[in-house]
Formats: structure tokens, sequence, C-alpha cells
């Protein structure tokens, strides 16, 4: 978890220079968006962090989880 962290801060570091630079709107606000995505991961690593998450199978874990898979007879193969 620590060394996630540590790489989503480089990767914000990373952006907000990018954005700094010489940018259209449109690639300045693909960039912002991008960087308030990665707050938001740096956020729950932090908090898994301080909460001692270890395992994949742990509410806090499972919690963040936007999609799950359920595995059906009728699924295709």
């Amino acid at each position: 978890m620590k060394e996630a962290y540590r790489l989503i801060e480089i990767r914000i570091e990373n952006l907000i220079k990018k954005v700094r630079g010489h940018l259209s709107s449109l690639e300045r606000n693909k960039i912002i968006n991008i960087i308030t995505i990665d707050v938001h991961s740096r956020d729950v690593v932090e908090k898994f962090i301080l909460q001692k998450v270890q395992e994949p199978e742990s509410f806090n874990w499972l919690s963040q989880l936007k999609f799950y898979w359920e595995n059906k007879e009728t699924d295709m193969a």
C-alpha cells in the first residue's frame, strides 16, 4: 500500500507540472479531471494505510469496488 501511495503521489506531481504548462483548454480540463481522480485514489490508499488494510477480502477494500464479478451459468465462457 505504501508503494502504491508513493506512486500515486509521483503521478499527481507530474500531472500538476503538465497542467502548469502551455496547454489547450481541452487538454487542461482532461488533466485536471485525471488529477481529481488520482487525488481520490491517493486518499483511499492513505485511508487503507491508516486502517492497516492488508487483505482484498477486507470490508474497507470491498467497499471501494465499483464493479464485481458474478459468475452465472448463462455467462459466456
